[in-house]
């Protein structure tokens, strides 16, 4: 199994949103049959007792990419609680489940046969699921915890309005719009701080 690919806010805040764009778009990422639940978790919690986690926010956490199979960003997700719990929630197929439980896949099924989420059947979540092993994911980790929770939503704004203004690519989780033209030339850090 090969390690989750993680590049780090401090590896992008200092980039203007295109620039972030094309170096993320230039990383490898890792196919999601190929991760393992720890790889979601850093050295830091690893290394300490479960109670010592258990109350304390040291869980990695930042924002999460899904690309597909032909390596197109697909959705753009943000966690401030931490990716352990996050992202195996978009893996769950509860059948009722809260709508953001598992909204990839239910989106994925929503765009593939036009139906909405509660009437999606488990042959529909099947289907999804096999084309959801096929996709690639890239975390982009808060390792130094410099971002508040909401400073978390807003790079995932930016990084969801920055890869729709690239190609006007229409993500599956969000009708978000695009950056104004003034915020094209605003470093990511610039932009969070505005």
């Amino acid at each position: 199994m090969k390690t989750i690919k993680k590049i780090h806010y401090a590896d992008i805040k200092n980039m203007l949103p295109q620039e972030a764009i094309d170096f993320i778009n230039g990383i490898e990422k890792t196919c999601v049959m190929d991760f393992q639940v720890l790889d979601m978790l850093n050295s830091e919690v690893l290394n300490r007792s479960f109670a010592d986690t258990f109350y304390r926010e040291v869980f990695p956490r930042g924002v999460y990419l899904f690309f597909d199979s032909e390596n197109v960003i697909t959705y753009v997700g943000q966690s401030s609680q931490g990716f352990f719990h996050r992202l195996m929630s978009q893996f769950d197929i509860t059948p009722g489940g809260d709508w953001g439980w598992n909204a990839l896949l239910r989106k994925m099924g929503g765009k593939r046969t036009g139906k909405g989420h509660h009437e999606l059947t488990e042959d529909d979540h099947d289907i999804d699921f096999q084309l959801l092993k096929e996709y690639k994911l890239l975390l982009i980790e808060d390792k130094n915890q410099e971002l508040s929770k909401e400073e978390t939503g807003w790079l995932e704004k930016c990084i969801m309005k920055a890869f729709r203004g690239q190609d006007r690519h229409a993500l599956l989780n969000t009708n978000i719009g695009w950056l104004a033209d003034n915020q094209w030339q605003l470093t990511i850090e610039q932009y969070l701080r505005s």
